[in-house]
């Protein structure tokens, strides 16, 4: 089967096709024929091995995991002995954000356990682009945020994947929110339903006198306490994602920045829940989740969008067809 990998860190130039065996499903595990996947922030950051303690996880010399990409969406073409749950045909999607990766490639072994039914309305290509970056806005919002009807939330780095399903999720929470982004996706997130946007190419965060219940660093460069600042008292500040600088300091000092400006600080560490999956399916299927996608490529042309995503800020999901 044909498939894109990597076998060291570095630039574009360690990206390579190459042709393995087909999968065989071992006894909880499904084989997956994979009709759409999509990469996140995280694939990048593992070609580079940047932040440097990537390879903590993934290899110190080289990585242990050679595929590339997290999400797809695909049709179930075989079933392990033990699979009682789903038969073959299904339609399914999921995340191999807490396995091995490897997405981007036409046949996948998945534990039966981590997958859900694709929505019904949505076609593979939409479906692929939701479960990470919509798991992981729905995990800030609802687990760490505790969002309630009425709150106020800032939403920084408010397009992009986690960005735009994070407008979404918030709305549906009965959330008033704000979102942080730049000229060019101004109306994108009026679209999907904040309520005020804040363009951070004509207005610094720091000259703005609201204050906010919770703000997502979905895409975080400022100093903690600019985002601490901006919270009323009993407020929260979520990091997902953004500059390393922001997530050293918000690691090491979040508990002085929580005494200082009597707030709360959280890293969002995803976990992998079947759950979730179910509910964004059904949001989906209710229309009060709309996939964002911004490119739709051939896989035959992977190599050379994966080079050109890296180089520039996504404004929605990058989806690969097979």
């Amino acid at each position: 089967m044909k498939s894109i990998q990597i076998t060291r860190y570095g630039g574009p130039e360690v990206l390579t096709y190459a042709e393995r065996p087909r999968p065989s499903a071992k006894p909880e595990e499904v084989i997956v024929k994979v009709h759409a996947a999509s990469i996140n922030s995280a694939d990048r950051r593992i070609i580079s091995a940047n932040p440097w303690f990537i390879k903590l996880a993934f290899g110190w010399n080289k990585p242990k995991v050679t595929g590339l990409g997290t999400d797809f969406s695909g049709e179930i073409v075989e079933l392990g002995k033990d699979v009682t749950k789903w038969k073959v045909g299904d339609m399914v999607f999921g995340d191999m954000s807490n396995l091995k990766l490897g997405t981007l490639a036409e046949y996948l072994a998945v534990p039966a356990k981590v997958i859900a039914q694709k929505p019904t309305r949505l076609s593979h290509v939409e479906s692929a682009s939701l479960p990470l970056a919509s798991r992981t806005a729905l995990e800030a919002i609802r687990d760490h945020g505790k969002l309630s009807k009425g709150q106020h939330i800032l939403i920084v780095g408010a397009s992009g994947g986690v960005g735009n399903s994070a407008i979404q999720l918030a709305k549906a929470h009965g959330g008033i929110v704000t979102a942080v982004c730049s000229t060019k996706n101004v109306e994108k997130a009026l679209e999907l339903g904040a309520d005020h946007v804040i363009d951070y190419k004509r207005k610094s965060l720091a000259d703005n006198d609201v204050k906010y219940d919770i703000i997502l660093g979905v895409n975080a460069y400022e100093k903690p306490c600019v985002y601490a600042e901006q919270l009323k008292p009993g407020g929260k500040f979520i990091y997902l994602g953004g500059g390393m600088p922001t997530l050293y300091r918000t690691f090491f000092f979040k508990k002085i920045i929580a005494r200082k400006y009597r707030i709360s600080v959280s890293i969002v560490q995803l976990k992998n829940t079947v759950e979730d999956l179910n509910i964004l399916a059904e949001m989906a299927d209710k229309g009060s989740l709309k996939p964002v996608i911004e490119r739709v490529i051939p896989f035959e042309e992977g190599i050379e969008r994966l080079v050109e995503n890296g180089s520039r800020s996504a404004s929605g999901k990058w989806v690969f067809t097979l």
